[in-house]
């Protein structure tokens, strides 16, 4: 039986809690890591864009994994383009 994150349940799940606040805090330490090691060569908005880069590399890795795509998908596309006029 999978578990998947993404699927609303009746039970608590402890377990997959605790991995789960693991895993965020792994990937933390590592991003924290990785931009301080960049730190003295770049700028600060370089630094941010670095981070924003790879958090949205680990939201859609994760959302690849659990095979839960169509989340970041609009539903209404129209909405979305009325953004970027």
């Amino acid at each position: 039986m999978s578990r998947n994150p993404f699927k609303g349940t009746d039970t608590d799940q402890p377990g997959l809690a605790v991995l789960l606040i693991l895993a965020a805090l792994l990937f933390l330490s590592f991003q924290d890591g990785l931009v301080k090691s960049s730190n003295a060569l770049s700028s600060l908005w370089q630094i941010q864009a670095l981070r924003a880069f790879f958090n949205l590399c680990l939201i859609f890795t994760g959302l690849v994994i659990a095979r839960q795509l169509a989340l970041v998908r609009p539903k209404n596309i129209g909405a979305v383009a009325a953004i970027f006029r």
